[in-house]
């Protein structure tokens, strides 16, 4: 028989576990749910240019939606700029590509700065709240008010009415879905989008030629095989782990021997050993309700993971 190996995780530190990276898997999908909902409340040139493209018709009569997949927009406060990637999509159906930018007026720009400054210049940290507890009440109401809003289907209704004033269209260009070859420039000077040189001219500065992508995505697809394989085998072993243990939390809890010292509500408090699909080599502390402790320990073995299970040993020390 194996080598009885390291300390086996209780059952409890593998739940507790589990519900960790449930929580973690919970919380990033909600962050994902909420910026992709916010997208056009966070980069206010999409519904401009919506506007616009209604107005041209391109897509036919009918108002102009945001398809799904791609959102991406990026806000640069201090510059007073913005920039986004989207698809368009019509009621029948008809999608284009849009690219656009678009750049805060001189005036509200200049009044944002201002803001920002005498931001700086108050105090900050837990000092200011110190002096003005008021305010922390009000900054805790806000978190509370914003974390109800991720799952509130109106969270942006106020901002939804607004009209995305104070941002002027700089540039706008369209092409077809998976077309790159044929963009079409409605507004501005398209080679001020970072995105247009990556997608139409192939000459981003960060960008590898064709050779090098290509490289770079089989090692990232052999990377996330790889992760995905080993993510696999760690759930196949909890598996196996959580059968053997099963047997063995059960086979004790039953015995005549332990009921006997330990009354029939007892609970296992702690285990160790090696737990494999056909080999097991476990110490276990079991706690009575009257506050008794007993060491078990038991070993076991089978000859495949279909036969039943033969106890080799089974000793308890109170």
């Amino acid at each position: 028989p194996p080598v009885p190996g390291r300390a086996m995780a209780s059952a409890q530190k593998q739940r507790i576990i589990g519900g960790c990276w449930a929580a973690i898997a919970t919380g990033g999908g909600v962050m994902f749910y909420r910026r992709h909902r916010d997208f056009e409340e966070r980069v206010p040139c999409v519904r401009s240019a919506l506007q616009d493209l209604e107005s041209r018709a391109l897509l036919g009569p009918g108002p102009l939606k945001v398809g799904s997949w791609p959102r991406q927009g990026f806000v640069d406060n201090g510059a007073g700029a913005m920039r986004a990637s989207f698809v368009a999509r019509s009621p029948e159906g008809h999608a284009l590509h849009v690219l656009v930018a678009a750049r805060r007026e001189a005036k509200l720009q200049e009044a944002w700065e201002a803001k920002e400054d005498e931001e700086e210049a108050e105090e900050s940290g837990w000092k200011y709240y110190w002096l003005r507890p008021w305010e922390l009440k009000r900054w805790a109401g806000d978190k509370v008010r914003g974390f109800r809003q991720i799952f509130s289907s109106d969270s942006s209704e106020d901002q939804s009415q607004e009209n995305p004033a104070g941002w002027n269209l700089e540039t706008l260009v369209v092409m077809p879905p998976g077309n790159v070859s044929e963009p079409q420039v409605l507004m501005g000077d398209p080679l001020s989008l970072p995105e247009y040189e990556a997608l139409c001219l192939r000459r981003d500065a960060g960008s590898k030629d064709d050779r090098s992508r290509r490289r770079l995505r089989i090692v990232l697809g052999l990377a996330m095989i790889g992760a995905t394989m080993a993510g696999c085998a760690r759930v196949a072993k909890s598996l196996r782990v959580s059968k053997s243990y099963g047997f063995v939390r059960k086979a004790v809890l039953a015995d005549r021997s332990v009921q006997a010292v330990l009354g029939p509500s007892a609970n296992i408090q702690t285990s160790k050993g090696t737990f494999t699909a056909n080999y097991i080599n476990a110490r276990l502390q079991v706690v009575g309700a009257s506050g008794a402790v007993a060491d078990v320990a038991v070993a076991a073995t089978r000859q495949g993971s279909q036969e039943p299970w033969q106890v080799a040993m089974a000793r308890m020390s109170v």
